[in-house]
């Protein structure tokens, strides 16, 4: 008798356990398995619940779903035949959005192969499971040379704490040798770092940071860093960003225009001449903003006079344009660039010389 009031006991603490978390249960299913286009009768849902162990039958059920109707959830019913179903319409991401982060998880090169399927599994499914498996099916397989730093994503959520948090790092740097393996700079010192912002430029993620060291501005690749860790004194507490760093904090995004790559240079007041055409006046955009302020010249060219950070970058960038663009001030930096320019037609010069001469 004892034994059967015990089992009698359990058996209803199990289902009012169960009917807590009903709701919950009910809108796993409403976000995963149903949309527009997809909605779930009565007795289906009623079905999903009764595997979980949850009882549930039609008049409950519409009170459930009233329920999170009232509480901001946008479960919409239809019918399919002469039976009421459900959907949920909501998402915090559209297709077409979840669409764009997808592909952007693909080509980014510096999320490693295995971390980019994980994260793109996650987006489709924000989106449901019939669509998520449209979303995926969609996507153009391309070759992206993915980076084999597992840890990036641990880098950047220590990085982005500190950012956030002004607090200095400390990492190990170092770049790749001819057999691909990691090769430490300057035997493996370690660096101390005031991180001032993350940023995405060519395919690569960087860090823009106040050099304790160099008492300077650098950029450092994420995909390069090891065992990046928020920088302790001897009371093991962590340590604010310098005063300088806090300086640099106001004019860091004017910096960031002026970086060609992430490769730092002299800062310099720039002025470009290029020709009058739709293709150099969106290279100039994409590159200096819509904002910037383009004159014409009697010649029918066309110049910006922009701040840029004078470096190899800069001058490899503009040479791509051959004769459409041209330095036009300050002198020092047009002789500087017609001087790396000779230097490489002359390299070419000498190779062409010693083929022909074989």
């Amino acid at each position: 008798m004892a034994d059967d009031i015990k089992e009698t006991r359990e058996s209803e603490v199990h289902h009012k356990n169960c009917q807590k978390v009903k709701l919950v249960k009910l809108l796993e299913i409403l976000k995963h398995d149903t949309d527009e286009n997809h909605p779930r009768t009565t007795s289906q849902f009623c079905k999903d619940l009764m595997k979980m162990g949850i009882t549930c039958d039609r008049r409950t059920l519409k009170k459930d779903m009233d329920t999170l109707t009232e509480n901001g959830y946008e479960v919409q019913s239809t019918f399919i035949g002469h039976e009421k179903a459900y959907y949920y319409e909501d998402r915090s991401f559209s297709s077409p959005e979840i669409k764009i982060l997808m592909d952007a998880v693909r080509a980014s090169t510096f999320i490693t192969e295995s971390k980019s399927q994980e994260l793109i599994q996650r987006l489709a499914d924000l989106a449901g499971s019939h669509r998520a498996q449209l979303l995926k099916e969609s996507m153009t397989s391309c070759k992206t040379m993915k980076h084999t730093n597992e840890s990036i994503l641990y880098n950047i959520d220590t990085i982005q704490d500190a950012i956030v948090n002004k607090l200095r790092i400390n990492f190990y740097y170092y770049s790749l040798d001819v057999e691909g393996k990691p090769r430490y700079h300057h035997d493996h010192a370690l660096y101390v770092v005031d991180p001032l912002a993350l940023i995405i430029d060519h395919e690569n993620y960087y860090l823009m940071g106040y050099s304790v060291t160099q008492k300077e501005l650098r950029n450092y690749r994420v995909d390069r860093m090891k065992d990046v860790v928020l920088e302790e004194d001897k009371s093991r507490y962590f340590i604010p960003i310098c005063p300088e760093a806090e300086k640099a904090l106001d004019y860091i995004s004017d910096y960031r225009e002026q970086v060609f790559s992430m490769f730092m240079g002299k800062p310099e007041q720039v002025t470009l001449e290029f020709q009058n055409s739709l293709k150099m006046l969106g290279v100039v955009y994409d590159r200096f903003g819509e904002d910037v302020k383009i004159e014409e010249t009697p010649r029918g060219t066309l110049t910006i006079t922009v701040n840029v950070q004078v470096s190899p970058t800069f001058f490899g960038w503009l040479f791509q344009f051959s004769d459409q663009m041209r330095i036009l001030g300050p002198k020092k930096v047009a002789e500087e660039y017609e001087y790396r320019a000779a230097k490489v037609c002359d390299v070419e010069l000498r190779d062409i010389r010693r083929i022909k001469s074989r």
